[in-house]
This record gives structure tokens, C-alpha cells and sequence, in this order.
């Protein structure tokens, strides 16, 4: 960022920063078979890079901004939007590794070569309740993927078994830039 730059709050990018977005969080077993293929991946290419785990691995739904601070007004509205949601418990399947980002920061992820209508239906909602809450800013298409690892390379698409869960909620999280810190600022269950 330039000099004198802002970012999205309107804050000069000065101290720890913070991202803020809705993702889907696999459940401990996806979890362990994403960094298990992470591995291989990672081996079969040759590839530095750090494998997510944990907490890190999650599928971002919509990303409201990079902060100086968590803005209340902005989680506030988040939450509500949230809260008002009504949505179906649906399946996410990821059946392809490939490379996915910009040439600055690319990833090696898991991603979906078949079908996603389950989660295009589910973020068009979740992105109809955003917009009711006068966040319409913050909703932008999303391709549905899972980061692996970051690395410089980039590889090619390639099948894998599916990899997946049955997604019965979702999250509003805050990213401690730089310090691999995930905050959970909210979570609701899919009922609808």
C-alpha cells in the first residue's frame, strides 16, 4: 500500500491489521484428510510452503474487508445479517487440486470440478441477507476452494478422491494478519 494510503475502514494501515469474513469450517476429519493430501501434494511437486490446519482451513464465503481494527458497526451488521439467514444444511464437495490467487500470493487448494449448485444457492442467500443490511458492498462472487498451502509455484489441475462434509453452519471470523489467528466472532446453524 502507497504512502498515505487507506484501506478499507478509511485507517492508515499503521499496527496489526485484521481481515474479517464469513467462511464454511470443515470439521475435524476433512480437516485431516485436506492436510494429509496437502502433504502429498506438496511432495509429489516438490513445493515450499506451509500446510494449513486447524482453524486455517476454512472455504470463504464473503470477505468484508481488511482493518486496522474490527470496525463494531461493520460485525454488528455481519451478525445481524447472519442471524436472519434461513438456509438449508447442504453438501460441499472438492474433487480437484490446483493453483488459485494472484501471481503475489498464490495457493494450492482444493476446489470443485462438478457440481455447486448447493453453494451457489446457499451464497446467494447468505449475500441477499448481507445486501438487507446495507453491506451490499461487501458481496462479490466467490469461487468455492479450500487453501491447502501458499507457495510461489504453481501447478496444474489435477482429480483427487472428493473431499468433503455436510455443512450445517457457517462463521464469521476475524484474521489476525500475519499471525496465522483466527478469531470466531459468531457461528449459525443451518436449519432452514
Amino acid at each position: 500500500m502507497a504512502a498515505g494510503a487507506r484501506d478499507s475502514d478509511g485507517v492508515s494501515p499503521a499496527g496489526p491489521r485484521c481481515n474479517l469474513f464469513f467462511a464454511l469450517r470443515p470439521p475435524a476429519k476433512v480437516q485431516a484428510r485436506a492436510a494429509a493430501l496437502a502433504q502429498v501434494v506438496r511432495r509429489t511437486h516438490d513445493l515450499p510452503g506451509r500446510i494449513a490446519s486447524g482453524d486455517l482451513q476454512y472455504v470463504t464465503l464473503f470477505f468484508l474487508g481488511n482493518h486496522a481494527t474490527v470496525p463494531p458497526k461493520l460485525v454488528a451488521d455481519a451478525q445481524a445479517a447472519a442471524a436472519s439467514l434461513i438456509a438449508a444444511p447442504f453438501d460441499l464437495s472438492f474433487d480437484q487440486v490446483d493453483s488459485f490467487g494472484s501471481r503475489i500470493r498464490p495457493a494450492i487448494v482444493l476446489r470443485n470440478g462438478a457440481d455447486i449448485s448447493a453453494w451457489v444457492k446457499f451464497h446467494r442467500l447468505l449475500g441477499i441477507a448481507l445486501t438487507r443490511a446495507g453491506l451490499r458492498q461487501w458481496v462479490k462472487s466467490q469461487v468455492p476452494h479450500l487453501a491447502l498451502f501458499y507457495t510461489d509455484e504453481v501447478i496444474d489441475a489435477c482429480p483427487v478422491e472428493p473431499i468433503g462434509w455436510r455443512v450445517t453452519d457457517f462463521v464469521l471470523v476475524e484474521s489476525l494478519v500475519g499471525r496465522s489467528e483466527h478469531r470466531e466472532l459468531g457461528r449459525w446453524p443451518l436449519e432452514g
